[in-house]
């Protein structure tokens, strides 16, 4: 049976949880960043384990799963220390570009499907098809390299046990809820700044770095969501929503790049790229308000609206009197 995450059910103007890691009721908060690390790495193990005949859904789960690890640690990076995080994170970064080329070209095969009903009939027929099977066919080269000739999950595998012993290994984390909220704090300042840069330059390159921070903000406010449900929820339904928005901006910049690397001297090229930057800027013109409202505050206010500060830690903590 395939080793998967249920979706999480998306609403026009709620989220709701799925089964992302969060703390639970009556668990303290230390001890329940240290589980959520250990369950996730071993979540990422049962995904290396998983067959060639389901590389694309391994090599997705996994790439997810150590980008929630990866958060987790600049949450807790605070109360253990920089350099110990960032050795952590940077393992992590490592281990997932492993699998990153295999992820670009799969995710630009599943944009092609998803942009076909958008684009003109007349590339949206045989143009685009071509396309595919000449993406498709690099695919499967690259999947039969590193399947075959170098089986890359077993050297991921390996990886992640001997990052299960440094996880182990790792101080103790305090309960202080402060720690937690200055993360948050850097976190939204550093997705701030890189939306200083994408309104001052709204091109790819900037947009992706603010991704990132975007996708870094809203794992660890899921962690800390059942702390404060009430006040999480509408920063979890704009992230959810910038999130979609900049990846599908991206997914089209990882499109138009590969199609630039595989498509020689094909006549529909040209055309091809300019329907993409144009789907392009549909996502923009979307990312754009959405990303300024959220950012119009700075981050001293956005963590006090929050009212993480509030919520009283005790040796038995009842996450729902909180």
């Amino acid at each position: 049976m395939a080793v998967t995450r249920k979706k999480i059910r998306q609403a026009p103007a709620k989220w709701t949880p799925g089964n992302e890691p969060a703390l639970r009721q009556g668990e303290l908060p230390g001890e329940g960043l240290r589980r959520i690390l250990s369950e996730e790495l071993q979540y990422a193990l049962k995904q290396a384990a998983r067959p060639r005949e389901e590389m694309h859904q391994a090599v997705h789960e996994l790439r997810k799963t150590l980008k929630r690890i990866r958060a987790v640690f600049r949450l807790i990076e605070p109360d253990i220390g920089y350099y110990i995080c960032r050795k952590e994170i940077y393992r992590y970064r490592d281990i997932a570009r492993n699998v990153s080329s295999l992820r670009s070209l799969y995710v630009c095969l599943e944009m092609i499907k998803k942009i076909r009903p958008v684009l003109s009939k007349k590339l949206a027929g045989e143009p685009l098809d071509k396309t595919e099977a000449i993406l498709r066919g690099q695919y499967e080269n690259l999947l039969k390299k590193k399947t075959e000739e170098k089986d890359v999950l077993e050297l991921v595998r390996q990886e992640l046990i001997e990052a299960n012993h440094q996880i182990n290994a790792l101080p103790p984390l305090h309960n202080d809820i402060t720690l937690h909220e200055k993360s948050v704090r850097n976190c939204f300042r550093k997705g701030r700044k890189c939306w200083r840069k994408v309104a001052r330059k709204a091109n790819s390159s900037n947009i992706h770095e603010l991704r990132k921070q975007i996708k870094l903000l809203q794992f660890q406010l899921q962690v800390l969501y059942p702390l404060l449900p009430e006040k999480l929820q509408k920063p979890l339904v704009q992230l959810q929503k910038l999130a979609r928005l900049s990846g599908d901006e991206h997914d089209l910049y990882e499109l138009s790049l590969m199609i630039k690397k595989y498509l020689k001297d094909e006549p529909y090229k040209k055309e091809l790229l300019f329907g993409i930057s144009r789907l392009m800027l549909k996502y923009r013109k979307q990312l754009l308000p959405a990303a300024r409202k959220f950012y119009s505050i700075k981050s001293k206010k956005f963590v006090a609206e929050l009212g993480l500060r509030n919520i009283p830690i005790s040796p038995v903590v009842d996450l729902k009197s909180a």
